[in-house]
């Protein structure tokens, strides 16, 4: 027996086989076998807290309720959002997803779109999280927003500009200390 390894023998590196597995991994685009995820109309807008456990920690809005603004990583005063929704059909592309404040004379503050993949949970619905309305200077470092009704909207559209969801919920914005 020959112990000695030529260096064309050299076996495959560990690193080499986990990262052609990781690949292979994330290139699967089907959702999980185990959700049933069925089209229909349900469509939550809410809330949820830094990395999050969904849909246990999802917190429905309801129309005029409190909603905490909070202190994202950078700096920023935002409301922090999340969709629940069954509205959405699956699909292989990301979604761009539009999330928009206005305070409570109709005028729009801030606008942000994003492109997101949702996540497909247990209970058979798809979430679009950690989605952020920035409260914008122009509200005041003061807070003289806070009390204050604002109307927060989600749209989400296909890559290819068809809107499926489009909802706004009126909330009472309530400054707070917390980081996000």
């Amino acid at each position: 027996m020959n112990t000695h390894q030529s260096s064309s023998q050299r076996p495959i590196p560990l690193s080499s086989i986990c990262r052609v597995l990781f690949v292979l991994t994330v290139c699967s685009c089907d959702p999980p076998e185990t959700i049933n995820y069925i089209m229909g109309e349900d469509v939550s807008l809410g809330t949820h807290r830094y990395r999050a456990n969904l849909p246990e920690e999802f917190e429905e809005f309801q129309e005029g309720q409190d909603v905490d603004v909070v202190i994202g990583t950078q700096g920023s005063m935002m409301v922090v959002a999340a969709v629940r929704t069954n509205r959405v059909p699956w699909s292989e592309d990301p979604f761009t997803v539009t999330i928009s404040l206005a305070d409570n004379n109709g005028t729009e503050q801030s606008r942000l779109s994003m492109r997101r993949y949702p996540t497909f949970e247990s209970d058979g619905m798809m979430y679009f999280s950690n989605l952020y309305a920035v409260v914008t200077d122009t509200l005041g470092q003061n807070y003289k927003w806070d009390g204050e009704l604002a109307s927060l909207s989600v749209e989400i559209y296909s890559v290819h500009g068809d809107e499926y969801l489009h909802e706004v919920v009126q909330l009472r914005l309530i400054a707070t200390e917390e980081l996000f």
